[in-house]
């Protein structure tokens, strides 16, 4: 599977309620989810074979100030969540690193580092979620 099919597959999954549901991080997903959607993505990137890519999590002070994240490797820029920015509303989850935004410029990047650190969140409805969404990818029921 192409990364892209597989990034659409695993922002579709989090748009389900009963994703949404299981766990409070996903509850309004995208808006508010970047973090922990980021770190369930790169989970799933790894495991399914895309590669290790790291965390990325920076501040903006532009207009208003907030916090965002995404994921990045050597070729990519991977942001499921850009959507609830309207400066982002059209863009394509997965971007070529080089010719990424002048939107993602703006943040003053807090760590980069590869998201397989991040992986013992402590709270059993972020592996409930990355359970259920694993499921819906490889097609099996519920």
């Amino acid at each position: 599977m192409e990364l892209l099919e597989f990034v659409w597959k695993v922002k579709k999954s989090l748009m389900r309620e009963e994703i949404r549901s299981c766990y409070i991080g996903f509850n309004d997903f995208p808006a508010g989810a970047c973090m922990d959607s980021s770190i369930l993505l790169g989970i799933l990137l790894n495991k399914n074979g895309y590669g290790i890519f790291d965390l990325v999590s920076g501040w903006s002070n532009t207009e208003h100030f907030y916090t965002h994240a995404w994921l990045e490797d050597r070729e990519h820029l991977i942001d499921i969540t850009a959507d609830q920015f309207s400066i982002c509303r059209s863009q394509l989850p997965v971007l070529i690193l080089n010719d990424k935004p002048s939107f993602y410029n703006s943040f003053d990047i807090h760590f980069k580092e590869a998201v397989l650190k991040y992986t013992s969140i402590p709270d059993l409805g972020f592996f409930r979620a990355l359970s259920l969404v694993e499921n819906e990818l490889l097609n099996k029921p519920i």
